[in-house]
């Protein structure tokens, strides 16, 4: 989660793990929230010889939501991870450039 300090979240389903499975937890819904407070919200597996990443809120990668809070660097780091390849400034910079909507364009 390198770079990131919060995501904002949708409407969602927390996500349930079997005890003992290989599961990371990413995100974990805020410890205030109204319900499921605590549960995971994505979550990282490693499957055999694979990856696997699972979002309970797909929305947040959304175009018009992938910049709010740190959304867009999540899922940067996500397919990183998932690549098994490091993210450089010059990887952020080219999906900065390509995104639907910028911050900047909003203002």
């Amino acid at each position: 989660t390198e770079g990131v300090k919060r995501v904002n979240l949708f409407a969602l389903s927390p996500l349930v793990a079997d005890k003992g499975a290989a599961v990371t937890p990413v995100v974990k819904i805020p410890a205030s929230a109204e319900r499921h407070a605590g549960k995971l919200a994505m979550a990282a597996v490693e499957y055999g010889k694979g990856r696997v990443f699972v979002s309970a809120d797909a929305m947040a990668f959304q175009p018009l939501r992938i910049e709010t809070a740190d959304n867009a660097a999540l899922l940067e780091n996500v397919v990183g991870w998932l690549l098994r390849e490091r993210v450089t400034p010059e990887m952020r910079a080219a999906f900065k450039a390509g995104l639907f909507v910028t911050k900047e364009s909003m203002e």
